[in-house]
């Protein structure tokens, strides 16, 4: 009775489960449905024919209530529920014929209570269609789901059979799911002529819709399925066609005619007056390409067509958004080029006149004439209306006019103990150079021109260029353990990131490849070996708040990595079974087993053939240990990448405490350990949590070519892709990239650059009296450099306007000469500011090595001076107050400085200090910091000996310190003493270069 049980509570659920379809069957208020299925073309009943009821209104059933046949005759009877909407297909296909031999047949009826329906269903001769391949989209890397919709030739319109449409994919409910037809199978008419419309849907994501798709979420593509004459088959015949062919012919049409628009788009931007040198070089190669596709796709190399088919549209995309952005970016920048042109324009005329009348009238003049070379040099200016250019222009002069008026006022301050505001001084500063120049304008008018011909070179010989595209780089010299390649993913890892639980997003190794591309590499045909490697994601080692987490335990011992492969494989591919030291290693057939390291055998104690338990996310699973390998010939190993094999682990980089019980952690991956790591078949690894595809290993056929393989992989699928070859391993993937073009105009540069600084020393040392008649009137050292370098400014402000106008000039002479100098236009008007600034560097970087270099800008700390001898009293020593303040701020680093001169000296002969000490008082009204010293000078022959004080002092409502020495000795050791510390005093002041720091 008890073993009756089971059968018995068996029976019942399936009587309940049966209970609904016998509802629609058997229920009280139903209609009966009489159905006939004949030949169409004979009219002749055919038997047995399939019938189907599906449930729900026309194209979005909720389910399948009757599936049955029609008897000998042809004829069926059913009994549906009544109040519901239905779908009856009749279908029927001879198993001893090759394709399908009807068309499915469909009705719709609505079941009204009571009464019978009689139907009569006429079956039109069918055959099958069946695609092999894949669809190629040059668009994306990802694969479509398609629809495949059966043409009339004649009329454009889908074959229609008592309403229903012939339309076939996966992912329709019909027929594809309830016929459970396979998806690469088309049911087609037979006897009449029709092609195939293919409709593909991608969505995309990631990178392609950053580089391509701005805004745009979907890809809606279409292309047909045909030959000359169209198909015409025979009742029952199946054929196969070559999607792949028909998808790799489509994307060669699209490309061809996405080239072609590129092409009239660079023409226009020709007549627009845009240098289009390296955008005709890129449509030269673009079409390159097409060529190369289109043989290769008459050879019948689909694949490697449709390669080069994406990496030229790749070029198209990234050349078509260019050639746009170009057009924008022309017709905004004329309003910032405007600004621009007044301001060099007013600088100009300020330099070379002084009186207002004249700088005006020339400012005028000068802006005009920059204007209508701007107007007939660059294209934005073309581009806009007239009247709106005149305008912008007018009001950019006005306001920089206004901002050289009103400036000045606004640079004025209050003067504190004596020292002038930096501010105050930089009007006069400007007026002086400008004067200097003036003096010298043969000097300064060819350094003008060097700065000119250097902006302009900048502007017209060098471009920068950003893009996307396949990107093919060696990452090593030496080659993997064989020669094949490494797929992964396209996202590449985080190596190093903060933690999430100190905010961060935390590192990243790996997504997740498709099981599909196992299948996918399987099929190509010069792949001779694949090699799927599964592997947990990740887990935390370090402890904080809660981070540590193995991925589980083995007898209470950690385990951070598990690796699931196909042994025969990667036997062959990584020699991993030389690693096995005790037992033997896995074998493809194998489940439920496991390798273990010899560390891991040691700290479990276990040996081969016994059972291991692991503990993993709730679950227990028993492996048995079939061999152990040896830990240091598994670290070895490298994978094809160059790579360690082993699964990473996520370890506390460093850690910095920002307040008490809260740090901020860096975290990064290494590889697990051999003892935290578990290697198991692939079967086995499937039934663990978190194992997924991580890379794919590939061995190609003999005389393959990886490189080239590794390209079409990348192009076609969007992959990484290694490759391992003799010469070392390549990289390809689909990314961003930057490119630089006229690098080796930097030698002319540093050649003009030197001959600023040339010319800046020959005028530094040339205006020594000049330099000398600033310093006896009280300019300190830093304003003096100030004038220069106001000087190399003026010049590189000019210089920088006037040459980004002529090397815009270049690119028109270029265009009239026909010559082909392969840079790209800088557009921008964001360019002014690096011309401004290549300009400005090469003035100041010269002025700047030129003052540098000079020994005369050491005025007040240098000049002569004299104790007063007629205050001397005797037993009383001398104070000097020295020329210079102390920073707050700076305070401990000039008494280290101080300090370090003095002890310098106290090996000396000729100078010799002694007896250095160093104190600190606080008083209520200020803080003072000393330095005593003992100071001898002379030698033996007539020694000059001092007792100093160096004083520090600061009142409490200031932040400088005054500095004073206080010198016990004859005046003229005194004398001596203080020449001594001002030259120390000067060292401080070159030291720091600060603008104000002495007085």
């Amino acid at each position: 009775m008890h073993k009756r049980r089971p059968f018995f509570l068996l029976s019942v659920l399936l009587a309940l489960s049966l209970i609904p379809s016998l509802y629609y069957v058997l229920g009280d208020e139903d209609i009966t449905v009489i159905g006939v299925v004949k030949e169409s073309r004979t009219g002749n009943p055919v038997p047995n024919a399939r019938v189907l009821v599906l449930m729900g209104p026309w194209g979005s059933y909720s389910r399948m209530v009757y599936h049955g046949r029609a008897d000998s005759n042809g004829s069926f009877t059913i009994r549906l529920q009544a109040g519901s909407d239905y779908t009856i297909c009749v279908y029927y296909d001879d198993p001893l014929t090759p394709g399908f031999d009807y068309v499915p047949s469909m009705k719709r009826i609505q079941a009204k209570p009571g009464g019978e329906l009689n139907l009569t269903f006429e079956l039109y001769d069918g055959a099958s269609l069946f695609l092999d391949g894949e669809i190629l989209l040059v668009e994306t890397t990802k694969s479509p789901k398609p629809l495949f919709s059966v043409i009339n030739p004649e009329s454009g319109e889908v074959v229609k059979y008592d309403g229903y449409a012939l339309k076939f994919g996966e992912l329709l409910e019909f027929p594809n799911k309830y016929l459970e037809l396979s998806p690469d199978l088309i049911i087609v008419p037979a006897g009449v002529p029709f092609l195939i419309k293919v409709d593909s849907k991608v969505e995309v994501k990631g990178q392609e819709r950053a580089a391509w798709y701005q805004g745009n979420k979907t890809i809606l593509l279409s292309f047909f399925i045909d030959k000359p004459g169209h198909f015409l088959l025979e009742k029952g015949e199946a054929i196969h066609v070559d999607l792949t062919k028909f998808s790799v012919r489509n994307g060669l049409s699209a490309v061809k005619e996405r080239a072609s628009e590129v092409g009239l788009i660079i023409k226009e931007r020709e007549k627009e007056g845009f240098y289009v040198a390296v955008e005709m070089q890129r449509l030269t190669r673009i079409n390159s390409l097409i060529l190369e596709a289109e043989n290769l796709f008459d050879q019948g190399a689909y694949e490697s067509s449709f390669a080069r088919l994406r990496e030229a549209y790749t070029e198209i995309m990234n050349l078509k958004d260019w050639l746009n952005r170009m057009y924008v970016e022309a017709l905004k920048s004329v309003f910032l080029l405007a600004p621009f042109l007044a301001f060099t324009a007013i600088s100009a005329s300020s330099l070379y006149f002084e009186e207002e009348k004249l700088k005006i009238c020339a400012a005028i003049a000068f802006y005009a004439f920059f204007l209508l070379a701007t107007y007939y040099l660059y294209p934005g200016s073309r581009m806009l209306d007239s009247s709106l250019f005149i305008n912008a222009s007018l009001i950019s002069f006005i306001i920089i006019s206004g901002l050289f008026v009103l400036l000045p006022k606004f640079l004025k301050g209050r003067e504190f103990r004596g020292r002038v505001p930096l501010r105050n001084i930089i009007v006069p500063i400007f007026s002086i150079a400008k004067r200097n120049l003036r003096r010298r304008k043969l000097r300064s008018v060819l350094t003008l021109i060097s700065v000119v011909i250097l902006v302009s070179s900048f502007i017209s010989l060098t471009s920068f260029t950003t893009g996307y595209g396949l990107i093919l780089s060696k990452v090593s010299e030496h080659p993997g353990p064989s020669l094949g390649i490494m797929v992964r993913t396209l996202k590449s890892p985080v190596m190093e990131a903060r933690a999430p639980v100190s905010g961060g997003k935390g590192v990243f190794w790996f997504t997740p490849l498709e099981n599909s591309s196992i299948e996918w590499l399987k099929a190509r045909p010069y792949v001779r070996l694949v090699a799927p490697k599964y592997e947990n994601t990740p887990h935390r080692q370090y402890e904080y708040r809660g981070s540590y987490n193995p991925l589980g335990y083995v007898e209470g011992h950690p385990i951070f990595g598990i690796i699931g492969i196909v042994p025969s494989a990667e036997a062959e591919i990584l020699s991993l079974n030389e690693t096995i030291v005790e037992g033997r290693y896995l074998r493809d057939e194998d489940e439920n087993s496991v390798l273990i390291s010899e560390k891991l055998k040691e700290k479990l104690n276990l040996t081969v053939g016994e059972n291991l338990t692991l503990q993993i996310s709730g679950k227990r699973l028993t492996l048995e240990v079939v061999g152990v390998f040896d830990d240091r010939g598994f670290e070895n190993l490298r994978d094809l990448d160059g790579g360690s094999p082993l699964p990473m682990k996520i370890v506390e980089v460093r850690r910095t405490p920002v307040e008490e019980g809260f740090d901020i952690i860096t975290e990064g991956l290494t590889p697990c350990s051999t003892s935290e790591t578990l290697v198991t078949p692939w079967k086995t690894a499937s039934k663990i949590p978190e194992m997924h595809l991580s890379r794919i290993d590939v061995l190609l056929e003999e005389g393959e070519d990886l490189k080239e393989h590794a390209r079409i992989i990348a192009l076609n699928k969007g992959f990484r892709v290694w490759a391992s070859t003799e010469e070392g391993v390549y990289l390809a993937r689909l990314a961003s990239y930057f490119e630089g073009k006229g690098l080796p105009v930097a030698i002319p540069w540093l050649i003009v650059v030197l001959n600023v600084v040339i010319t800046m020393l020959n005028s530094l040392y040339e205006r020594r009296r000049e330099i000398l008649i600033y310093s006896s009137i009280g300019i300190n050292p830093s304003q003096i450099a100030s004038v220069f370098l106001a000087e190399a400014g003026v010049i590189g402000i000019i210089g920088g306007g006037i040459g980004y106008l002529l090397g815009f000039g270049w690119y028109r002479a270029f265009s009239l000469m026909a010559a082909s100098i392969q840079v790209r236009q800088k557009i921008s008007a964001l360019w002014t500011l690096a011309a401004m600034a290549v300009s400005l560097a090469a003035v100041l970087v010269g002025g700047l090595t030129a003052l540098k270099g000079s020994v005369i800008i050491t005025p007040s700390l240098k000049r002569r001076w004299k104790i007063d001898t007629r205050a001397y009293k005797i037993a009383e020593p001398f104070k000097l107050t020295l020329p210079i303040w102390i920073a707050e701020e700076e305070l401990e680093e000039f008494m280290e400085f101080v300090l370090e001169a003095l002890r310098s000296k106290m090996d000396d002969y000729e100078e010799h200090t002694y007896v250095i000490r160093e104190g600190r008082e606080e008083r209520e009204d200020a803080s003072i910091r000393t330095i005593e010293f003992f100071y001898a000078s002379g030698g033996q022959m007539s020694p000059i000996h001092t007792r100093n004080k160096f004083i520090l002092r600061k009142e409490r409502k200031k932040n400088v310190y005054e500095v004073i020495l206080v010198s016990d000795g004859l005046p003229e050791a005194a004398q001596k003493t203080g020449s001594f510390v001002r030259r120390i005093l000067l060292e401080w002041n070159v030291k720091r270069g600060k603008l104000g720091g002495s007085r």
